[in-house]
């Protein structure tokens, strides 16, 4: 599979209409940042209150991860419910990495 992606990867290299699409992405990418950090900037308390309120819903899953984990490994059953009675069942991942 590696060498079938390599392969495919040179092909894509090799080919100029390739290229010149993978620069307008990237200058169109810079663009729409632009785009964004100057509408953030126009409204700096909105972007502030978003902010904070991406890190409390991360910190928040974290501990819901680290509390069923823990219920999962004691034995119990696992299960959350939310403020309109929407059972949700966990679904748990292993991943692996590869050591150095």
């Amino acid at each position: 599979m590696r060498d079938m992606t390599a392969s495919l990867r040179d092909a894509l290299r090799n080919m100029p209409e390739y290229q010149e699409v993978l620069e307008d992405m990237d200058r169109l990418k810079t663009k729409k940042k632009q785009i964004e950090n100057s509408i953030k900037g126009q409204s700096m308390a909105t972007a502030t209150k978003m902010d904070t309120l991406k890190l409390g819903i991360k910190a928040d899953i974290e501990t819901l991860s680290d509390i069923a984990l823990n219920n999962l490994v004691k034995g119990e059953p696992v299960k959350v419910t939310d403020e309109n009675q929407n059972s949700y069942d966990p679904i748990f991942t292993v991943r692996f990495q590869k050591t150095k």
